[in-house]
């Protein structure tokens, strides 16, 4: 199970790592995939292989599409103090 903080820590990793061109096309290169393992292990003393990173950026892109999808030109929508989308029962009212 990921802790929000290494979510946090393995995407800001992700998105370093595509900025310096490690990410050409479809998936990580070598080097990123090594570099973000390698980074992840110093910081949270855990070795994990390249799969697990990999299923979690598929799993967040598609849990982001679903939400665009259900957000997009939406109006009545709210974030609360922590930043969280919420959806009041009037948004909802309205979708059902």
């Amino acid at each position: 199970k990921w802790t929000d903080e290494e979510v946090r820590y393995f995407f800001a990793l992700y998105a370093d790592e595509k900025k310096k061109g490690n990410r050409p096309r479809s998936g990580m290169n070598l080097a990123g995939r090594e570099f973000i393992i390698n980074k992840f292990e110093e910081k949270f003393g855990k070795r994990w292989i390249w799969d697990r990173f990999k299923n979690k950026v598929d799993i967040s892109r598609k849990a982001y599409v679903k939400f665009k999808k259900l957000t997009h030109n939406r109006t009545g929508l709210v974030y609360d103090a922590l930043g969280r989308l919420e959806m009041r029962d009037a948004w909802w009212d309205q979708r059902i």
